[in-house]
């Protein structure tokens, strides 16, 4: 018991401040919940490690902890999308949206050069759904 004891606290010590904006060291799932997958069956044991702090979820990608209002279901033409990865940058300026079967891989898109209101998807995955929204007025 004691060797637990100290185990937990040497990992507790040495883990402060490794944590990413928006996260906090906490006892949590192995599966813990992210952007279009709420909750997944998991019946792994309890970690301690860096979470969402409260308000924020894992991306799709499970990379950083966004505010859960960002990967809230939308409804866009007659069915819902959810916004995966918001991008507000100086170099792209739009948004992408999948439906929630689908991956977005931002490195792979880019705006069209010929319509700045539009994007190109060179991410190889068949059946997906990406739409801009333009951030620029």
């Amino acid at each position: 018991l004691l060797s637990i004891l100290l185990f937990t606290a040497f990992h507790h010590a040495s883990g402060r401040g490794v944590c990413r904006e928006n996260q906090e060291l906490a006892y949590g799932g192995a599966c813990p919940p992210r952007c279009q997958i709420a909750s997944m069956m998991c019946i792994l044991p309890l970690y301690y490690k860096c979470y969402c702090k409260e308000g924020f979820i894992w991306n799709f990608q499970m990379t950083e902890c966004i505010p859960q209002a960002d990967c809230d279901a939308k409804w866009v033409d007659g069915e819902y999308k959810f916004i995966i990865e918001k991008v507000n940058d100086r170099n792209r300026g739009y948004e992408i949206s999948c439906d929630k079967m689908s991956v977005c891989d931002l490195s792979q898109i880019e705006r069209d050069p010929n319509d700045p209101t539009k994007i190109i998807d060179h991410t190889p995955i068949p059946s997906r759904y990406i739409e801009s929204y333009p951030q620029w007025g």
